[in-house]
């Protein structure tokens, strides 16, 4: 079964101010055998794309069964994206982050449970509308 893996990249704010050490900090961090040394750091909570390199080191395969579990389905084995790749009013409900948004308006907004679900609901539904779903 293929494991929906998604991916992260480094970003430079608009109105940076060293746009030019930014850039070559990113550079230098996204060397493989630099970014290895980070994500090892990071105990394997994120996992290297680079299959050479994983396989050739043994903390992502060796050291650790979980973690070569984690390793073996997320960059060796067969991969698809997430749903967002396929429908943007996906990527817009997680974007906004909808059901966040409900769970605070129930914590720090007093509003029933059921209150949020549904300004939730009514929003993701809005969002869906924009882009139809049609049959092939």
């Amino acid at each position: 079964m293929p494991a929906q893996v998604t991916t992260f990249g480094a970003m430079i704010p608009k109105g940076a101010k060293n746009i030019a050490v930014a850039k070559e900090f990113i550079k230098y961090a996204t060397q493989p055998k630099v970014l290895n040394e980070y994500l090892k750091a990071g105990l394997g909570r994120w996992m290297l794309l680079v299959p050479e390199i994983v396989k050739s080191d043994p903390f992502w395969l060796e050291e650790d069964p979980h973690r070569a579990a984690y390793a073996k389905e997320t960059l060796l084995g067969p991969t698809m994206p997430f749903y967002e790749v396929y429908n943007p009013a996906m990527a817009q409900v997680n974007a906004e982050h909808v059901l966040m948004v409900a769970e605070f308006d129930v914590m720090n907004g007093g509003m029933t449970p059921e209150a949020a679900i549904d300004k939730a609901f009514k929003r993701v539904e809005e969002i869906f509308a924009k882009y139809p779903i049609t049959q092939a």
